[in-house]
């Protein structure tokens, strides 16, 4: 649990191959141990749902509702526990195209009583804000492209409570490279920091704009999907998925997986390559980091690389989860740290044209576990698996 105190639970019971089947009924799973040893799972089925284990996972409660906006599609569930244990719950929404179309934002809910119940919190982002006008942001919508704020993730970077989401839609609002089509391929990452009860400070950590491609000239990128971990130096470490390939003089690759690193959370490195999936026109995407109490880092992320090179499928509809062993990333990152990571794996041996999207890993007692929301199977838990040394 990404959290400012420390968690003390056995898990020894689970076997490193055994698989946990943990329910099902929605996507994008997101699973937590609190300070009182209990789990928290959270998911989407277009409203925020979340259902809580005090036996390991064994048995659940009845999921209650974490998202509070009727008009609107909602998503992206993330958790955070704040130091009076109190529990944040953040997810992204998108108003529905018959009551509320123009709405785009990342909400806040809080629990009191370890997930039991929510109520609403506050707003991260949102495009009602009094920043926005209504007409500007009437005209940025009706450009063709479904814009917003995506996926917000909290944690901990340089000793302040920062959330960190993946924003399409200020580019497009600002008109940053004069048509919608450019301003589509651009896609930032931005940060904030709770003071209080709100969320303060907005930062563009990843800007899509001026980052060098692989092949030395800058581009657009759609970075997103961002996630981020700490050692025990205090070197922050931001995975998130772009599109530095998404083009035929550097590979034609959709998407890759990305690295980059930070000590205050305001000066970042430049990304280095972390995984790039094979074959053309294939995506690596929606990753996911976490870091033992050794220091080692654990990520994991989906991919069509697989379905491509059976039957040259893409997309999401051809991905699954597969994860890889990073070990302990020294800094400045490698240029090359996808060749020193360990190879990827397909933990929970999916085949090609199997799905599993928008998975995750697991700090439960300092055991990394991975989630993997598999299409014909459920949310289904394991151990992961590192690497034995030779």
């Amino acid at each position: 649990m990404r959290t400012l105190a420390l968690i003390a639970l056995s898990l020894a019971s689970i076997s490193a191959s055994a698989q946990v089947h943990l329910g099902g009924g929605g996507g994008y799973p997101r699973l937590v141990q609190l300070n009182d040893k209990s789990w928290l799972l959270g998911y989407d089925n277009g409203k925020i749902q979340v259902k809580k284990s005090l036996d390991k996972g064994k048995t659940w409660t009845n999921p209650v509702l974490a998202s509070f906006h009727d008009d609107a599609i909602c998503a992206n569930v993330d958790f955070f526990q704040l130091p009076d244990n109190r529990v944040l719950c953040a997810y992204r929404a998108i108003g529905k195209h018959e009551k509320k179309p123009l709405l785009r934002g990342i909400f806040c809910s809080i629990s009191e009583d370890n997930g039991a119940s929510w109520k609403p919190y506050n707003t991260i982002v949102s495009n009602t804000e009094p920043d926005y006008d209504a007409t500007t942001v009437k005209h940025a919508l009706s450009q063709g492209y479904n814009v917003g704020f995506y996926e917000p993730f909290m944690g901990i970077i340089d000793g302040k409570i920062t959330v960190m989401y993946a924003d399409d839609f200020s580019p497009m609002i600002e008109n940053v490279h004069g048509n919608p089509s450019l301003n589509y391929k651009c896609q930032r990452i931005v940060s904030k920091q709770l003071v209080g009860d709100k969320w303060i400070n907005p930062t563009i950590v990843m800007d899509g704009a001026t980052r060098k491609s692989v092949g030395g000239n800058e581009r657009l990128s759609r970075d997103g999907m961002p996630v981020f971990a700490t050692k025990s130096d205090g070197t922050t470490f931001l995975v998130f998925e772009g599109t530095y390939r998404d083009n035929p003089s550097t590979g034609n690759v959709r998407f890759e997986i990305l690295i980059a690193s930070s000590k205050d959370g305001k000066t970042w490195s430049s990304p280095k390559e972390l995984f790039v999936p094979s074959g053309t026109g294939t995506k690596a995407s929606a990753p996911f980091i976490c870091i033992d109490g050794n220091d080692n880092a654990y990520i994991s992320f989906q991919t069509d690389e697989d379905a491509f090179l059976h039957n040259k499928q893409t997309g999401d509809k051809a991905s699954f989860f597969k994860c890889l062993f990073a070990g302990n990333i020294p800094t400045p990152i490698p240029d090359n740290i996808k060749d020193l990571v360990s190879p990827a794996q397909n933990p929970f041996n999916l085949k090609p044209g199997e799905i599993a999207l928008w998975n995750c890993l697991a700090d439960l007692d300092n055991e990394i576990f991975c989630l993997a929301a598999i299409h014909h199977l459920g949310f289904q838990l394991m151990k992961f698996p590192v690497p034995q040394r030779p």
